[in-house]
């Protein structure tokens, strides 16, 4: 079945805050195609035969070669996760457009996309003043300081991926928190993962800026294990093709080094003009993609709901330059990915903020947060603190995401068994409604509550229910596994066990992930 990835032109920017929603139109890297492969029957993908004259490396650039093209890279990871071939090829030859047409007639192909570059937001001269006794207040609204004070302060065996701009690992309030060997840059035009931006080292600090360390701020975390993905460049811009290279990364930490990754925090959007009765199922690679990494039951994926006011789920009454009339917004407002949470932004008054999308799963602080920010960048949002350090002080849902991407590192640190499954089980059962449905979301974050809850022995069996979950996430991988269009087919052999399996379709999503990610995407 043909997708219609030219419906999805995708928008990638950084949510830095309501007034980042300026989006410029997207281009693509001419000729650059990204492309899945359907896997030989009854054949395993190996990295072996992803390699030099492999058996799928020789079939992919036959394939490539058929249709005037030849293979830039193929992601080892991501193609043994979905026991199919993704790769990035090229044409001088064709378009790009030309060229993912083609691709889409053949049978063998289960999708392809332009390589989109995405692009950050453009930061407004609007800047807070920071101020310690405003700017973190988001951690005392999420109660974070009464779980510090029974020593719940984070664990540097609990780790949080950010894909963003990177992280500035030499400021001091994250150089101890930042895992230097397991970050990583994915731009070619910068040699590490050093934020040349800002957006991800903000991000980073909210999550886990160092504390009682006698400096700068503090995060969520104390102590907390952030792992760096570089995808986007200084000006918040990079290829599609760099962000699945992240998320083949991540797929290889999780189920390969067995880390414990409480979440990956994804401040992402893209408006597009399907409901989700349309594109959540498994022939749209983005949620297909999240949908496996869904499936490990391992890690909580945190989403920004987005800030341009519109409700969650629900098709757009208002237009605006990153948005038309009809649009819903991704992935927020996918449906049966059961370990996703979307965030909405909310003020210092515990009301929602009014440029925050609606009806989100919770609803975090998102305004006027202070955090780290990059040593060396100058900003007019920047300044320092009496001891020198930098920090900055932006709002959106991107800032109200990190709050709970840390607290769940947090419950993490405390209950280091927990599945994915139970993390969402506690957050479901302990969100304050007290916002009304008119003007928020369907909860209000609080950590202490969280723990609370997950340490009572009342509520075992609510947490227990948590791995109750849907027949598909208890099938057997090594049977069968999920195809692009939702079907089931034989995997073509059998691993040595079923969560090797479970970790080939969950690299599979990552790939899609990145496909998908070809949407109009604002990063809020």
């Amino acid at each position: 079945m043909k997708l219609k990835i030219n419906l999805f032109l995708l928008i990638l920017a950084l949510l830095f805050n309501i007034d980042a929603a300026f989006a410029k139109n997207l281009t693509h890297k001419d000729g650059d195609v990204l492309v899945i492969f359907k896997g030989e029957d009854n054949q395993r993908v190996t990295a072996s035969s992803l390699k030099g004259v492999g058996r799928d490396a020789l079939r992919a650039a036959s394939i490539a070669s058929e249709n005037g093209a030849w293979v830039k890279n193929i992601y080892n990871n991501l193609s043994q996760a979905g026991n199919n071939v993704f790769a990035l090829i090229h044409s001088d030859i064709l378009s790009a457009d030309e060229l993912v047409s083609e691709l889409l007639e053949r049978p063998d192909v289960i999708a392809a996309s332009p390589n989109y570059i995405v692009r950050a937001a453009v930061m407004p001269n609007d800047t807070a003043t920071p101020d310690n006794n405003t700017g973190l207040w988001g951690l005392n609204y999420i109660s974070a300081p009464e779980l510090w004070s029974d020593d719940i302060t984070g664990s540097s065996n609990v780790y949080v991926a950010v894909i963003d701009t990177g992280i500035d690992y030499t400021h001091q309030d994250l150089a101890i928190n930042t895992d230097l060997n397991l970050s990583k840059n994915f731009v070619s035009s910068v040699s590490d993962f050093m934020d040349d931006n800002g957006h991800g080292t903000h991000v980073a600090g909210t999550i886990g800026a160092a504390g009682n360390n006698n400096y700068g701020i503090v995060g969520v975390n104390w102590n907390v294990k952030i792992i760096a993905l570089k995808a986007l460049d200084a000006k918040g811009e990079g290829e599609i093709a760099d962000v699945i290279s992240a998320l083949d990364y991540v797929y290889s930490l999780i189920n390969n080094n067995n880390l414990n990754l409480a979440a990956l925090n994804m401040s992402l959007e893209a408006y597009v003009d399907y409901a989700p009765s349309q594109i959540s199922n498994k022939n749209d690679p983005l949620w297909l993609a999240m949908k496996y990494i869904d499936l490990t039951n391992k890690t909580s994926m945190i989403v920004a709901a987005g800030n341009e006011g519109i409700t969650v789920g629900e098709p757009s009454e208002t237009s605006s330059s990153s948005h038309k009339v009809g649009d819903y917004v991704y992935p927020a407002s996918f449906t049966g990915i059961y370990n996703m949470i979307s965030v909405g932004a909310l003020d210092n008054s515990g009301t929602l903020a009014s440029f925050s999308n609606k009806k989100a799963d919770v609803a975090a602080p998102g305004v006027n947060i202070l955090s780290t920010w990059p040593v060396n960048l100058s900003s007019t949002r920047a300044s320092s603190l009496s001891d020198g350090a930098r920090v900055a002080s932006i709002s959106g849902t991107s800032m109200a995401a990190p709050h709970v991407a840390g607290a769940v590192a947090l419950l993490k640190s405390y209950k280091p068994n927990f599945t994915a499954s139970q993390v969402k089980a506690v957050i479901d059962n302990t969100n304050k409604a007290n916002l009304s449905a008119a003007k928020g979301s369907d909860g209000v974050f609080n950590i202490a509550d969280i723990v609370e809850y997950a340490d009572d022995a009342d509520n075992q069996a609510v947490i227990d229910a948590a791995e109750d979950l849907p027949k598909e996430y208890q099938d057997d991988p090594d049977d069968s596994s999920s195809d692009s269009s939702g079907s089931k087919k034989s995997s073509g052999g059998s691993s040595g066990c079923a969560s090797f399996n479970i970790n080939l379709i969950l690299l599979f999503a990552a790939l899609l992930v990145i496909k998908v990610i070809n949407k109009k995407y604002l990063i809020k």
